[in-house]
């Protein structure tokens, strides 16, 4: 059974409503995107990215590379990093133009997420397990194995952030918080 994705890529104005554009150029769905105040890269079944400036509409590269569907990205200052169901997280780099390939999922790839200041990238994977990548060595720091299930997202807490230190956590539904002792 093939699931149907929407091809394109629609810029609205939130306090309107209204739509302002459709980016096209994807021939097969459009699985992910991120965004700042000049571009906009999208992944898609395609195995391609493309890089739009989403103020005009205009595509103005499109990345090949993988080897099946792009369904996660994520780009932090002139590094790019995609996830794809080739089971391979394909690392870009704006500055030099290089290109690399970690290998070690055995599923498809389905969020990644880059830190430029530690030189590492996350990935989440349908293999049930999280990898930490050196982005200078090319290899795999640390496998997080844990999970029952498929990982469809990774998002490391900020370095401030402290952890408490109960394991196991479950949420609660029901519960409700009070001021009142």
């Amino acid at each position: 059974q093939k699931t149907a994705y929407e091809m394109t890529i629609k810029i609205w104005d939130t306090e309107t409503g209204e739509e302002l554009r459709t980016l096209r150029g994807h021939t097969s769905g459009v699985r992910c995107l991120q965004f700042d105040d000049t571009k906009l890269i999208s992944g898609s079944m395609d195995r391609t990215l493309k890089v739009w400036n989403w103020r005009t509409g205009e595509c103005i590269s499109t990345y090949t590379g993988h080897q099946g569907g792009v369904i996660g990205l994520h780009f932090d200052a002139s590094i790019l990093v995609s996830g794809s169901t080739d089971a391979t997280v394909k690392v870009w780099n704006f500055e030099d133009k290089s290109t690399f390939l970690l290998r070690g999922h055995t599923d498809w790839v389905n969020a990644v997420r880059v830190d430029t200041l530690s030189r590492t990238v996350f990935s989440a994977s349908d293999d049930c397990t999280v990898k930490l990548w050196d982005l200078d060595s090319k290899n795999c720091i640390r496998t997080f194995e844990g999970h029952v299930g498929q990982v469809q997202q990774v998002v490391p807490l900020p370095r401030e952030f402290e952890i408490e230190e109960e394991h196991d956590l479950e949420c609660d539904a029901n519960s409700t918080t009070s001021d009142s002792p």
